[in-house]
């Protein structure tokens, strides 16, 4: 009979982040050997928070250089070595077609909010909050158009 893996459930350290990771490990010692990554586990967003773009922080910075390390080239940022090829949402950069010392800069941006409430608190994006009074108004006056109109064709 196969014994079950060990596994993990954990909770983001973020206080108030309900976020949860499941780790599973092969055996027993790979489980032990894991615990210092689960008690220091931080979901994607909190992970970095500063660079997570959020109402508070609409506009995030990464600038990567060029460095030669065991003779390869590599993105750097402050000095943490980095893949020698990264890629995003309309960007791939190779670290082997720069030059050592080059240094790029790629800028995630939020240039349009649409704000409305949301059981009691802010929201991103949707419909923004009806004004039912104004609404109501309005109503009212295209009644009162639709009257008109209808007068004047009898």
């Amino acid at each position: 009979m196969n014994r079950r893996k060990p596994t993990a459930f954990v909770r983001c350290h973020w206080d108030g982040c309900k976020d949860t990771a499941h780790f599973e490990y092969d055996n027993q010692r790979d489980y032990s050997s894991g615990k210092k990554r689960r008690d220091e586990y931080f979901c994607s967003v909190h992970r970095d928070y500063n660079r997570t773009l959020r109402p508070d922080n609409p506009r995030v910075i990464l600038e990567l250089t060029v460095v030669e390390h065991n003779g390869n080239k590599y993105w750097a940022d402050n000095g943490h070595l980095r893949s020698g090829f990264i890629f995003g949402e309309g960007f791939v950069a190779s670290a082997d077609l720069f030059p050592v010392g080059a240094t790029i800069r790629i800028t995630a941006e939020v240039t349009e909010t649409i704000w409305q409430k949301d059981k009691g608190g802010e929201g991103l994006l949707g419909e923004p909050e009806i004004d039912r009074k104004q609404e109501a108004e309005y109503e009212a006056g295209d009644a009162k158009y639709d009257a008109m109109v209808n007068r004047g064709l009898e």
